[in-house]
């Protein structure tokens, strides 16, 4: 991009030329897709004209503000993490800002995100779970299995779709996550396109330990899978395959999963809520956290202390009524 770079160069100027020369290449496609909308759909409309030499930590706040009130494109205001990691790619320009003696200060070190009550995560009950174990058990949706991957392992949507037969190790028991699959928007703004990528972040590659009898699992739906294929997979094939091969679409899983939910007689839900059932199951059965949060992949043990605390603090009461002889 040839720009100039001065100090009275706008906001607008400054972070598009940032993001193609510092960022674009250095960060995953999903991030880059993040900062483009955060740039154009947010920045820009309402404080993409300032200079950056009017930014400061009142523009900066106000602008947060803003967009935690009314600032989702669907309605409503945006939520917490997305106020955090908008203002951590703010910050990261303004660092390099600041590298290059545009400005003196990171104002964006100095902006408070805004709380707001976040929507209760759904949780199939113990009588769900069961209606919903029970369907799996017959139904005939080509892309069963994976909702039944997520409820028993715990892993994402893109995690799931992701899984190729080489991910699957039955000698030493364990299913290895090492990529994830979304859809996502081209970073040209032309349309959207099928992405294989590495999962959320580094703790999210990992090996899941599974049983022998979880195995056996495995390898039926291998063998049923050499039954539609006509002959065995091979180790590059994706587990959840499309019809035309190559991984599921996640709209195709999640659409699956719904018609799967409504033939089990269960309420409706999101896909992410078997990742949900499966860590509260978890909590209930005495599951240590960390050893939880490692096979959740989270990148640090309070997301899933932070997420799970209501589970956490049902478990304290049963553990001290046992303590106490109660």
């Amino acid at each position: 991009m040839d720009i100039e770079l001065k100090k009275e160069m706008t906001f607008e100027e400054w972070l598009k030329y940032w993001f193609e020369t510092y960022s674009r290449r250095t960060v995953k496609h999903s991030t880059a897709v993040s900062y483009i909308g955060y740039i154009n759909g947010h920045i820009t409309p309402n404080i993409g004209s300032l200079t950056l030499s009017a930014l400061n930590t009142d523009v900066l706040q106000r602008f947060i503000n803003a967009q935690a009130d009314g600032g989702s494109l669907k309605g409503g205001g945006l939520s917490p993490k997305t106020l955090q990691n908008m203002n951590r790619m703010i910050h990261k320009s303004l660092e390099k800002a600041i590298e290059l003696d545009l400005i003196v200060k990171n104002y964006a070190s100095f902006v408070e995100i805004p709380h707001r009550e976040e929507t209760e995560m759904r949780v199939l009950t113990v009588e769900e779970q069961m209606l919903l174990e029970n369907e799996l058990k017959t139904s005939t949706e080509r892309l069963a299995f994976g909702v039944y991957l997520s409820l028993t392992l715990g892993i994402r949507l893109g995690e799931v779709l992701g899984l190729r037969w080489s991910d699957i190790d039955t000698r030493n028991g364990i299913v290895h996550i090492r990529r994830t699959v979304n859809r996502l928007e081209k970073l040209d703004g032309s349309g959207t396109e099928l992405v294989v990528g590495t999962p959320k972040s580094k703790n999210s590659l990992r090996d899941i330990p599974i049983s022998e009898g979880y195995c056996q699992k495995l390898m039926c739906y291998w063998a049923r899978s050499s039954q539609i294929m006509r002959k065995p997979p091979k180790d590059t094939d994706y587990l959840l395959r499309s019809a035309v091969g190559g991984p599921a679409e996640p709209k195709t899983m999640q659409k699956t999963f719904k018609r799967i939910l409504k033939a089990a007689g269960v309420a409706d839900a999101n896909f992410h809520s078997l990742r949900h059932t499966f860590a509260t199951r978890a909590i209930e059965k005495g599951a240590d956290v960390k050893t939880l949060s490692v096979l959740l992949g989270h990148s640090d043990v309070n997301i899933t202390l932070n997420r799970y605390a209501h589970v956490l603090d049902e478990q304290k009461r049963k553990t001290m009524n046992l303590l106490l002889g109660e």
